[in-house]
């Protein structure tokens, strides 16, 4: 069936990517964060209406009450944003060179590109030195790739963040869009810590830990 066969495609292009965390609400979230911007966009469209039809207000009364329905929608929508921009949805990192070419040319199917990424995990072993990319969304809900190595992060105290980019690294952190185009790299970072369920992510935790 297309759902079957889109779900093969998924694991198999997660595969390939060496998907080390995938949170479980990354959808639900892109989601959110796209209906948010159309109910702006909409109470924005809309608003010149209170105008139109209100003629029992005057027109500082009006312009008051246009004012604060837009207020109120932008500040829910920039809340919202600044909840879910440092969520995770995926961490990618790439396995040792040699072997990413000799399973591009040698796999088959996923099952066979299973086997040999499983085959590969007791040598592919996380150093601080690793370059990790973090998928974040963007205001818009669209794709933000951030890369970094695993020295770069540390603990985060702040509000619905778990690491973050050191200070000093800054510099060093590059990002790009779904497209390719540069992009503002994220220094925050939330992860639930409950999925590092394999040795790669318990291999980063305990680095930047």
């Amino acid at each position: 069936s297309f759902s079957a066969s889109s779900t093969s495609s998924t694991e198999k292009r997660d595969i390939e990517q060496h998907v080390i965390y995938k949170a479980p609400f990354a959808i639900a979230c892109r989601r959110l964060k796209k209906f948010s911007i159309a109910s702006l966009i909409t109470t924005v469209s809309f608003t010149p209406l209170i105008f139109i039809l209100d003629n029992s207000l005057n027109l500082k009364a009006q312009t008051l009450m246009a004012l604060f329905v837009i207020s109120t929608s932008a500040a829910s929508t920039m809340l919202i944003h600044r909840c879910i921009s440092p969520y995770v949805a995926k961490i990618t990192y790439n396995p040792p060179e040699a072997f990413n070419s000799s399973t591009k040319e040698n796999s088959k199917d996923s099952d066979d590109l299973k086997q040999k990424i499983s085959e590969n995990k007791t040598s592919s072993k996380i150093t601080p030195e690793t370059f990790l990319t973090f998928e974040t969304l963007t205001l818009l809900g669209t794709s933000n790739f951030t890369t970094l190595q695993v020295k770069s992060l540390e603990p985060s105290s702040r509000f619905f963040t778990t690491w973050k980019v050191k200070d000093d690294h800054k510099g060093n952190v590059s990002a790009v869009t779904s497209s390719g185009k540069k992009a503002v790299a994220k220094n925050w970072f939330y992860v639930q810590t409950e999925l590092f369920d394999n040795p790669e992510m318990q291999d980063v935790s305990r680095i930047v830990m």
